[in-house]
């Protein structure tokens, strides 16, 4: 049987990256990364890898993502302070005046 090969998925605790990482699995080595080692129900993710890809050292990250084929991007940055005041800035009024 050939080796698996590797992929890595950003925010590996988080919902989507949950429910997909069964069926990828089975075809894939599978790393997970997140700045949080459990799901939001509070369930420990195994072998999960726990980092902060928005840290300035980049060669501390180069090894987790040595040799992978492919990143699924799923991690998103936690804006839940700044999302109504992104929603205010980004309404379709304050745009009225570009053409």
């Amino acid at each position: 049987m050939a080796a698996k090969s590797k992929i890595v998925i950003t925010g590996g605790a988080g919902y989507l990256a949950q429910r997909m990482l069964k069926a990828l699995s089975e075809h894939y080595d599978v790393t997970l990364l997140d700045v949080r080692e459990v799901t939001r129900e509070g369930v420990k993710v195994p072998g999960l890898v726990l980092c902060d890809l928005g840290t300035e050292d980049r060669e501390a990250l180069r090894p987790i993502f040595r040799g992978a084929q492919a990143v699924i991007h799923l991690g998103i940055a936690d804006i839940r302070g700044q999302e109504r005041q992104a929603r205010r800035e980004n309404s379709p009024e304050n745009f009225a005046s570009v053409q």
